[in-house]
């Protein structure tokens, strides 16, 4: 089960962008941040997203559907362009979530109260030839809360993020989705774009 919610500094488009596929025994879910805001951030994002799901849907193994992607937003650019790439794929047999991070912000894991922090300093797609992909990987159960975010989200006005995580204690991803996503902008209270995704497993 997951939510997820939107903020974004220009009126006509949000630079973030998220997609979601469910295949086979797998579940991902991707947010890509786009170059500066607006249209052309949104457009880059959202051709990042679909070429990458594009890709997994061949059934092609993530990094290397990853590679392609960023080789393909190298070739369409003429001019330095890049998008962040923030993938979480669950194997739902094997209960283990993977996390890709290029240029993302970090996601964290919360269960029965204690909060995981999962970072990476990666650069993102479309700068450099060949990117070094390394997941993270955790095994899950029933009631974690896994929770994504862009860099829009949370800045260093919100050092007390993981006490705010440590806290929560509803199991709607809807309802912490909404609330955390309103006290955290109120928090940063500027309009860059923002993503925010919630993950719980069942």
């Amino acid at each position: 089960y997951y939510a997820i919610k939107q903020s974004n500094e220009d009126i006509k488009a949000n630079g973030d962008s998220y997609s979601t596929l469910s295949l086979n025994k797998f579940f991902f879910l991707a947010i890509s941040d786009g170059m500066g805001n607006g249209m052309d951030a949104n457009e880059e994002s959202r051709f990042t997203l679909d070429t990458l799901m594009s890709m997994l849907k061949t059934n092609m193994d993530v990094k290397t559907s990853i590679n392609i992607s960023n080789d393909i937003i190298q070739l369409k650019n003429d001019f330095e362009s890049y998008t962040t790439l923030d993938l979480l794929a669950i194997d739902k047999k094997k209960k283990i979530v993977s996390f890709y991070k290029l240029g993302a912000f970090s996601t964290y894991i919360i269960r029965n109260h204690i909060v995981t922090e999962v970072t990476n300093y990666s650069l993102p797609l479309g700068i450099i030839d060949n990117i070094y992909i390394s997941p993270s990987s955790y095994k899950i159960q029933k009631d974690d809360i896994i929770i994504m975010c862009s860099d829009g989200m949370i800045d260093d006005t919100n050092k007390s993020i993981i006490n705010i995580l440590q806290d929560i204690s509803i199991d709607s991803p809807t309802v912490i989705c909404n609330e955390l996503f309103a006290h955290l902008i109120d928090v940063r209270q500027n309009s860059d774009d923002a993503t925010l995704a919630v993950i719980t497993i069942k």
